[in-house]
């Protein structure tokens, strides 16, 4: 197991790269719970044809706080219902489609399904706890979860996207889960298929 360095020393670069190798099952893997309904929150923006800035603003919230919503490295499920409320409100003031907080519902929830399988990797504590086994699942939400995979748009947010606006430089079109996060997530989910019980 990879062990943090005490204050004031620092690790050789051999032992750095060992850390993707060593972490597991919620033990040091950063939980992110974000990047689906990250990326629906800045199409509900840019519906309104809000910069990020023009958001912060209209939300009294500082502009790092919207960056990191829609990188999903702030989580916006972690956002209290009543505050995610006036959010809504305001954002169909500015000309937001009302559609668009449906989907967000249904990508808070694949966010978690994904998540989880990114954090567990290689190992599942019980089938029946674990976030695929709850119900089956509508292909609106399963759209969702495989979007940052296939790059595919949901088929839910097509209908709402009318185009695409004009954006400075690279950016990515669909969420974007890194080399590694995707390679943990496909051994999770080999693992919960190899882990559920066959009739």
């Amino acid at each position: 197991m990879y062990k943090w360095a005490p204050a004031g020393e620092t690790k050789t670069g051999d032992e750095m790269r060992g850390r993707a190798e060593t972490l597991h099952a919620g033990r040091g893997w950063p939980r992110r719970r974000g990047v689906i309904s990250g990326f629906v929150w800045k199409l509900i923006r840019e519906s309104a044809a809000l910069t990020q800035y023009q958001l912060a603003e209209e939300l009294s919230v500082d502009v790092t706080t919207i960056q990191g919503w829609e990188s999903g490295r702030r989580p916006l499920p972690a956002v209290s219902s009543g505050d995610m409320a006036r959010f809504r409100i305001r954002l169909i003031r500015a000309g937001a489609h009302p559609g668009f907080f449906r989907v967000l519902s249904d990508a808070f929830e694949a966010d978690v399904v994904v998540d989880d399988a990114v954090e567990h990797a290689g190992s599942v504590d019980t089938i029946w706890h674990h976030p695929l086994s709850a119900t089956v699942h509508r292909r609106d939400l399963t759209n969702l979860i495989t979007w940052p995979v296939t790059g595919i748009m949901p088929t839910q947010l097509e209908a709402l996207s009318t185009s695409s606006p004009t954006r400075r430089g690279p950016v990515p079109s669909h969420p974007v889960l890194g080399a590694e996060e995707r390679r943990r997530l496909f051994e999770h989910l080999l693992v919960v298929a190899d882990a559920c019980p066959r009739k």
